[in-house]
């Protein structure tokens, strides 16, 4: 991994208040990006979307471990909530810690939108809210199953890690960016 990628990740962290504000993050540079960005979009041209993927991923990182170690039940139905809603009126109800993740999460949609209507592929971004929405919706009920200290079974398990497929969103939103995924393929996708 050249030392550039390296920096882009952990520039994207340090804006996020990385290590200050949300000191219980894992450092998961390495991981994020060979297994998560290079993997689907190792040619030269997808330069531009292994930055936004990184972007993506990054703040999709801080969301796994916020649900998983740091966050209270409560905290996290809010945090659910207002990525739900998807809407900077949120960010006032998240405890302090959540609220940057929150606005990242906004921010870079907000980028990603704006050079998507650049190629006229703006359709590819509604897929991928709509997968992180579907995320969060399944990191809390992995939570709530925490907190109520309930096994699911093998089925209860496996239905809700497969509503986990953000990632597979996420490239299909680049791959229509450039073209190589309409909105015929992210469509099925959300199924």
């Amino acid at each position: 991994m050249s030392v550039c990628v390296q920096f882009l990740l952990r520039r994207c962290k340090e804006d996020l208040g990385v290590p200050e504000k949300i000191s219980y993050v894992r450092d998961r540079v390495v991981e994020l990006y060979f297994m998560w960005i290079l993997g689907p979009y190792f040619e030269p041209q997808y330069s531009h979307g292994r930055m936004m993927l990184g972007k993506v991923a990054s703040v999709v990182s801080i969301m796994d471990d916020t649900y998983d170690a740091y966050g209270t039940f409560e905290e996290l139905k809010l945090f659910t909530d207002a990525i739900i809603r998807w809407d900077n009126c949120c960010i006032e109800q998240l405890p302090e810690y959540m609220k940057s993740t929150y606005q990242a999460l906004l921010d870079i949609t907000k980028e990603i939108e704006e050079e998507m209507s650049k190629e006229g592929r703006i359709y590819g971004l509604y897929y991928t809210k709509e997968a992180i929405k579907r995320l969060a919706q399944a990191y809390l009920l992995e939570a709530k199953w925490m907190k109520e200290k309930y096994i699911p079974t093998v089925e209860e398990y496996m239905s809700n890690a497969l509503s986990n497929r953000w990632l597979l969103y996420t490239c299909n939103l680049i791959f229509s960016w450039h073209g190589r995924c309409n909105k015929g393929g992210l469509r099925l996708g959300l199924r």
